[in-house]
């Protein structure tokens, strides 16, 4: 036994998913391609369920390239990137007149103006690439991150997406579907993409739920080389939703701060009243309640002084809201941000990590006053004469 954890944890969870992937792999490699989306909340395991597959498929004598969208970066960058390491597995692609009109156009580097016959031009080579790349070699393209995309290369998967169900191909792709929506664009162009592939047969989309409380004990037990004992397996599911990356970050923030500690055959938490969240983390969750529209951050930050559940009457009487507004307003946060569950008449952060954080955001006096309004509002319901 190690006293020092693992880097990451064991492949836990996912092994319905990975067995759905390669079963459509053997369909790709008799000539049946499509596009896999493999989606949900950022750090549900999107990306390593997407490197767990690409090992197996290369192991099929599959060529994999894969890239990683960026924001800002010029359109098709992460398909000119990732077709353009085709060349180093198989030199005869580099000679390719696609290849060179795709990946080597403008340097290599696809930041010139784009008219529309240069647009054309490149998706027609991206295509013939595709095409003839597959032809040789079965084909996989990985990208990453796909709701960070300029609406351009949304619209080259979707172009390639036709061309990939008669080819020996596979495009897979992740995205984190709690980040389409926020305060500068709406709808993000990637749901209409997805909702046409969707009826047009050219993709399947492969959603990844929250891990069990067990499933995340198993993950978190490979992570440390011990059992985690049960409490502290209880707060750190509760903290993390079952968030598989939310949950490492905070098990190993605790075990840096001796708040988690490793026996011999055991890890016990030392103390239950702080579980402290690393900067990256908490950097995390304010660029996600930084992303958040005015009216959800505002029911939020009076959400979070309620406790780790709350009703939706009392946060309407709280804010000075209407109750359908309230209710429009939490189905909204449900669905599109994912920050609470519904659970019968009453919500629960999905998060415990992100009620604390949020909570702690906000300025004391504001704090202040949103206790006094709360406080207002259950004297008001308990007391309606």
């Amino acid at each position: 036994m190690s006293d020092r954890p693992k880097l990451r944890p064991p492949f836990i969870g996912r092994e319905d998913q990975l067995e759905k992937m390669m079963a459509r792999l053997a369909f790709a490699l008799a000539g049946q391609g499509e596009v896999i989306l493999i989606s949900g909340e950022a750090g549900s395991g999107k990306t390593r369920l997407a490197e767990e597959f690409q090992q197996l498929a290369s192991n099929t004598r599959c060529a994999c390239v894969s890239s990683t969208c960026l924001p800002g970066q010029p359109a098709y960058a992460p398909f000119r990137q990732a077709l353009a390491s085709l060349a180093s597995l198989d030199p005869a692609i580099a000679a390719m007149p696609s290849f060179h009109v795709f990946c080597r156009a403008e340097g290599g580097n696809g930041q010139g103006l784009m008219d529309g016959a240069k647009e054309e031009g490149s998706l027609f080579a991206a295509q013939e690439l595709v095409r003839g790349a597959s032809a040789r070699l079965p084909l996989v393209v990985r990208i990453d991150d796909l709701q960070l995309a300029d609406p351009r290369t949304i619209q080259m998967l979707h172009f390639l997406a036709r061309e990939v169900i008669n080819e020996r191909a596979l495009i897979v792709c992740t995205y984190s579907d709690d980040e389409l929506f926020d305060r500068n664009e709406r709808p993000h162009p990637l749901i209409e993409a997805t909702r046409i592939m969707k009826r047009e047969g050219l993709c399947e989309e492969i959603p990844l739920a929250p891990l069990t409380e067990r499933q995340l004990a198993e993950a978190l037990n490979g992570l440390l080389e011990k059992e985690l004992e049960g409490q502290a397996l209880s707060l750190l599911y509760r903290e993390s939703g079952g968030n598989p990356e939310i949950a490492v970050e905070l098990a190993l923030e605790a075990l840096r701060s001796g708040a988690l500690i490793l026996g011999e055959d055991r890890a016990t938490m030392a103390s239950w009243r702080t579980l402290g969240a690393p900067p990256a983390l908490r950097e995390w969750i304010g660029r996600k309640l930084e992303a958040l529209p005015e009216d959800q951050l505002r029911l939020l930050e009076c959400a979070s002084l309620f406790g780790e559940c709350f009703d939706a009457e009392l946060l309407s009487l709280a804010l000075g809201m209407q109750r359908l507004e309230t209710l429009e307003l939490l189905d909204a946060a449900v669905r599109e941000y994912r920050l609470y569950v519904e659970a019968g008449d009453r919500y629960l952060f999905r998060w415990g990590v992100v009620r604390r954080v949020a909570m702690e955001r906000i300025p004391a006096s504001k704090a202040a006053e949103l206790r006094k309004a709360i406080d207002r509002a259950r004297s008001s319901r308990d007391n309606p004469d």
